[in-house]
């Protein structure tokens, strides 16, 4: 019989625990504290907005100003580098052509004094000859230099051109982020159009940056075998003195 009643005691108890626990979430409900719900894992996605101001932040208008000015001004002395690149490699080919004609003219002279059997006058033009030789050789390296600068100027006036494009994309960018997208005859981009706008032109900007980038890194390749080149060409012309 005393085991009988614990157990009734115990079940009881055990149903009033249960009730006062109902009674207290119910309370607490009521009073507007919501029991706390479990910890989940985090959530480590950020938004395709936040993700492109946060991959490329956007510059004031007059730091975009000052590039777009930059821009320009590399492109001016990259195509003015162009011109000037092209009358050097004219005028070293012409060099050239020059020293060719020369040589033929001083090997013609030179047949003609074996036929006559001047001897002396073979020894001088054989002495004109050779040095005849080593002006052409350095004239073919002077060609060759100038043909490296010149193509080292068509690769600045591409790279100048790149970078221009870059920060017109940069522009546009800017301008849709604040608001300023348009469609045709002036009339602002809905909400939708402009967010979809925004990510268009972002990834249009960083695959301009790249672009522009690799160009520079190909120049300077460039940019380094010219003076190298050019360091060659003025000992050779130091040494032949």
């Amino acid at each position: 019989m005393r085991m009988l009643a614990a157990a009734l005691l115990f079940g009881v108890a055990a149903r009033l625990g249960a009730q006062e626990t109902r009674t207290d979430t119910a309370q607490t409900a009521a009073q507007g504290y919501a029991p706390v719900p479990p910890v989940s894992a985090p959530a480590a996605v950020v938004s395709q907005a936040k993700t492109g101001t946060i991959v490329l932040p956007t510059r004031s208008e007059a730091q975009l100003q000052e590039a777009m000015s930059a821009s320009n001004e590399d492109l001016r002395r990259s195509d003015a580098r162009l011109s000037r690149a092209k009358e050097l490699q004219f005028r070293s080919k012409a060099l050239v052509d020059q020293r060719r004609l020369d040589l033929r003219e001083v090997e013609v002279k030179i047949e003609q004094a074996k036929k006559d059997k001047r001897d002396s006058d073979k020894r001088r033009l054989e002495t004109e000859k050779k040095a005849l030789e080593r002006e052409k050789r350095w004239a073919e390296q002077l060609e060759s230099s100038d043909r490296a600068e010149l193509d080292a100027a068509r690769q600045a006036s591409l790279t100048g051109f790149a970078r221009q494009q870059s920060v017109e994309l940069e522009q546009r960018l800017a301008q849709a982020r604040a608001g300023k997208g348009q469609v045709g005859e002036g009339k602002p981009l809905s909400k939708e159009n402009s967010e979809v706008l925004v990510q268009q032109l972002e990834q249009q900007t960083l695959e301009s940056q790249l672009k522009y980038r690799k160009l520079a890194h190909e120049l300077a390749r460039q940019e380094e075998a010219l003076v190298r080149g050019r360091l060659d060409l003025y000992k050779s012309a130091r040494d032949s003195n």
